[in-house]
């Protein structure tokens, strides 16, 4: 069962223990209208759920979203952030979520439109064996920005969190990447991992990345790299030699980029929309 309470500018989700839940956030808010502005979900104990977090058009007012999760003891959530917004818009988001012992949690972001994008993802894990795989994408075209922050803190013994984010930058945009491990000196036995890929199309488009560590415990596996590049001459000249002509072999080369990214199937097939230069699926 899921129950939703609103006050004012917040709403609050709660699933109940051992439930099975599908929810998806554009049937309950709006966010052009800045109606809410904080969504908190709570995940009891034992309940799965399936999040899906949609949102696109066009909006006169910046929007401001905060979402704050709490994943409880041995509860599993998976998290679909998809964001569409027009050219014009500038999105400001925070979203935190908390994992208690023997949680797992599938986070899957896309973010394809705005002007102006800041998106910060913070993931805590606080219970002994909780699991965070985070799995975002983002393909900016024209003279946008995004930025994108990660934070993996392990706060309790043998965690386990992955997070990987791949960018495809066109014409004039500028994609930047800040992202963390934290290690808390109680995590020992902890395992964290994180990668970071741009992929320049256009002799404008530019990237950064700053991955960094912080670690106070001695008994963990961690591990990061970035790689900022464009697309690979030497394929492109492989698939023009097979018949295919330089644009699709090109758009062929920029979705496998995002290949085994998502296993979330709208996400796939908005990477590829998006490419192809398609409007949203959704």
């Amino acid at each position: 069962m899921v129950a939703a309470e609103i006050y004012q500018q917040e709403i609050i989700i709660r699933i109940q223990r051992d439930r099975i839940a599908n929810i998806d956030l554009a049937q309950l808010i709006s966010y052009g209208s800045n109606s809410i502005k904080k969504i908190v979900i709570i995940v009891e104990s034992g309940a799965r759920v399936v999040c899906h977090d949609r949102r696109g058009g066009d909006c006169a007012k910046p929007v401001m979203r905060s979402i704050i999760i709490q994943v409880k003891d041995g509860a599993h959530l998976e998290y679909i952030d998809l964001q569409d917004w027009a050219g014009t818009v500038r999105e400001f988001s925070v979203v935190s979520i908390m994992a208690g012992e023997n949680s797992t949690i599938l986070y899957q972001g896309l973010y394809t439109g705005a002007w102006h994008a800041k998106v910060y993802v913070a993931f805590t894990l606080n219970g002994r064996y909780a699991n965070a795989q985070i799995c975002i994408g983002s393909i900016l075209k024209y003279k946008t920005y995004h930025c994108i922050e990660s934070k993996q803190r392990h706060m309790a013994t043998d965690t386990v969190s992955r997070c990987v984010v791949k960018s495809a930058v066109y014409d004039s945009a500028v994609s930047t990447y800040d992202g963390t491990i934290d290690i808390d000196a109680d995590a020992q036995r902890s395992r964290a991992y994180q990668k970071h890929k741009s992929l320049l199309v256009g002799d404008c488009a530019r990237s950064c990345a700053r991955p960094s560590f912080e670690i106070y415990a001695n008994d963990v596996h961690c591990g990061h790299g970035s790689a900022i590049g464009q697309l690979d001459v030497a394929l492109l000249f492989y698939l023009e030699s097979r018949g295919i002509c330089k644009q699709e072999a090109q758009k062929l080369l920029e979705q496998a980029f995002f290949s085994g990214l998502y296993s979330n199937t709208d996400l796939q097939q908005q990477v590829a929309a998006k490419i192809n230069g398609q409007k949203a699926l959704y």
